[in-house]
């Protein structure tokens, strides 16, 4: 198939074609020309090139819609907690959050659900739902779900869904607070209802798009979040927003949630590599009432759904107090001391895939690709469908020139994404 599709789709929605792999490209096109009864190649390029729709078609075949309720509990729970310290002290302005791309619903629909549940009015929010698929958009607005958008113990929101004949339908008021669009994050025009948000939801996005266009799509997510706003990345896009020069919002590492940050003065010979991986936050200036805030960190409760992680073996400190650690470290550009500080960690017991892949990205971001390897291996082992380290580690065997294993581990880390155990409303 053409390498001129592949060019189109690049330029027109940011897909790096050896994500999801030329032969995916391949068989949509393949489907496409069928239907219109095109047998060459080039004359169906041409068509993209002159006819609107049948690119919208093209996109429709290639983009894969997978999501869930509450898939990102952490960072659900991170903007429920910042949102209700920032509606204990506002002056009545709605949290302005958006949701790109939205799928079919289920993330906006995830963060309103948790905001309402918390005691916010719905008068409070306001959250806008884009996504590029026209289908996606058309069953968001439905919102009805079928057993595939629940995972987990559903339980505790059963009473926001009402049983029909097509699915699962979400209550009206819950729909009430999500507006949803058509939209092309990364075309010229694209222009959401409000010109800034307090918080922008872009998950599992970048990780599809080459390096040009995961920089134009975090411009553009840049001009339209609020000075003080925060972005919500999942954990394979993490590394293209540190080089957009956003920084981890504090006490919300482990979600990966950002916001604008800047660099600092070298603290040791790499630090100029750690400024691309993880840039050291920086103060910001005092916040408006209306917009949300930074706070300690605070105790999560379990959300419905969530993936539970590999338990920590540690007699003394836990992974999870070791990961922050080792993270903060990391951020203040002390990746020697933060790599030595995991490592010792683990010899004690504080056993877990986080840290491991934590310390395999250390050790990539230090120029030491066998160790990197062999820690990404190590998460692996524990976790197999480990999406951070799968995805790494596949980078990592494309520069060795082990193309056909990197696709396997790509393939792995997509299915990871989609991993799912059923526990109905």
């Amino acid at each position: 198939m053409s390498d001129e599709i592949e060019r189109i789709l690049r330029d027109e929605i940011g897909l790096d074609a050896s994500t999801v792999g030329g032969s995916l490209i391949a068989r949509a096109a393949q489907r496409r020309m069928s239907k219109r009864a095109i047998v060459s190649v080039d004359a169906y390029v041409k068509l993209l090139a002159d006819d609107e729709h049948e690119l919208q078609e093209l996109i429709e075949e290639v983009v894969i819609p997978e999501t869930y309720f509450f898939r990102e509990p952490d960072a659900i729970a991170d903007i429920t907690r910042l949102a209700l310290d920032a509606h204990a002290l506002s002056s009545g302005a709605p949290l302005r959050i958006l949701s790109v791309p939205c799928s079919s619903g289920e993330e906006p629909y995830s963060i309103a659900l948790s905001l309402l549940a918390a005691g916010l009015p719905a008068s409070s929010m306001s959250i806008d739902a884009v996504d590029i698929s026209i289908e996606a958009v058309r069953r968001a607005r439905e919102g009805v779900y079928r057993t595939g958008s629940f995972r987990g113990d559903f339980s505790v929101w059963r009473k926001y869904f009402a049983e029909t004949a097509q699915g699962w339908r979400i209550d009206e008021s819950v729909r009430a607070v999500v507006q949803v669009a058509h939209g092309n994050l990364l075309s010229e025009t694209f222009s959401p209802p409000r010109e800034q948000y307090d918080v922008i939801f872009c998950r599992n996005l970048l990780i599809y798009f080459d390096e040009s266009a995961q920089a134009r799509a975090l411009e553009k997510i840049s001009s339209l979040l609020a000075p003080e706003g925060v972005l919500a990345v999942g954990s394979a896009d993490s590394f293209a927003a540190r080089r957009a020069g956003f920084a981890p919002s504090s006490g919300c590492e482990r979600s990966f949630l950002f916001r604008r940050g800047g660099s600092a003065a070298p603290s040791e010979p790499s630090a100029a590599v750690a400024r691309r991986v993880r840039p050291r936050a920086i103060a910001t200036p005092p916040a408006r009432n209306r917009i949300v805030r930074d706070a300690a960190p605070r105790r999560r409760t379990a959300v419905p759904g969530a993936r539970q992680p590999v338990p920590a073996t540690s007699a003394g400190r836990d992974s999870a107090s070791v990961l922050i650690d080792v993270a903060r470290l990391a951020d203040e550009g002390q990746l020697a001391t933060a790599i030595d500080a995991g490592e010792r960690a683990i010899r004690e017991g504080a056993v877990s895939a986080e840290l491991f892949s934590l310390i395999g990205t250390l050790h990539a971001a230090t120029t030491q690709p066998d160790r990197a390897e062999a820690c990404y291996r190590k998460a692996l082992f524990l976790e197999p469908s480990h999406e951070h380290a799968l995805l790494h580690l596949a980078l990592l065997l494309e520069k060795r020139g082990e193309s056909a294993l990197a696709s396997k581990l790509r393939s792995r880390a997509r299915r990871a994404l989609s991993f799912h155990t059923f526990a109905g409303p």
